[in-house]
């Protein structure tokens, strides 16, 4: 598939930027005007009026234009929870067990409702927060997706598992 397809329009709600940073993070090469480009070229109408709104030097930076489009998208509610989850990263020695549970708790706040971890955000988050040694262990299998949290935790804890044997001995 090349670049001149027409790509499906992607939900407004912070989830373009999640879906860019996850897929493009193990492309090295991946620069600021990259990231930009993608999320204009996956965003939908309302999304794409709203980029051509702002100011020029919100335009060309990736990060600003995150955050702006998710305080204009973003429910009120929930913009205190995904802002502090896309905050929470994974310790260099901390276990997935102890991330994935202050993840949980910065994203959802004092929700608990049956299968809300399935959440495709959330899960996309978790990866993406990933420390970079256990990140690294863990390769392009794990998909946000496609696969349900309880597998993406197992990996997780396999590549941390992998990381912590790698530095013994």
């Amino acid at each position: 598939e090349t670049m001149t397809s027409t790509p499906t329009p992607i939900s407004i709600n912070g989830t373009p930027m999640r879906d860019i940073d996850f897929f493009l993070q193990s492309w090295k090469c991946v620069n600021h005007q990259d990231r930009l480009y993608l999320l204009w070229i996956t965003s939908s109408p309302e999304v794409r009026r709203f980029l051509a709104r702002q100011p020029g030097h919100i335009q060309s930076n990736y990060q600003q234009l995150r955050q702006a489009i998710i305080k204009e998208f973003s429910d009120p509610e929930s913009e205190h929870g995904l802002i502090a989850a896309l905050a929470t990263k994974q310790g260099r020695y901390e276990t997935p067990y102890t991330y994935f549970h202050r993840l949980r708790r910065a994203y959802f706040g004092a929700r608990n409702e049956p299968g809300m971890e399935e959440d495709t955000s959330f899960k996309s988050i978790f990866l993406q927060n990933l420390h970079p040694i256990v990140s690294h262990h863990l390769g392009i299998l794990a998909c946000p997706h496609s696969m349900p949290i309880q597998q993406l935790r197992d990996l997780t804890q396999k590549a941390f598992n992998k990381h912590k044997a790698s530095t013994k001995g």
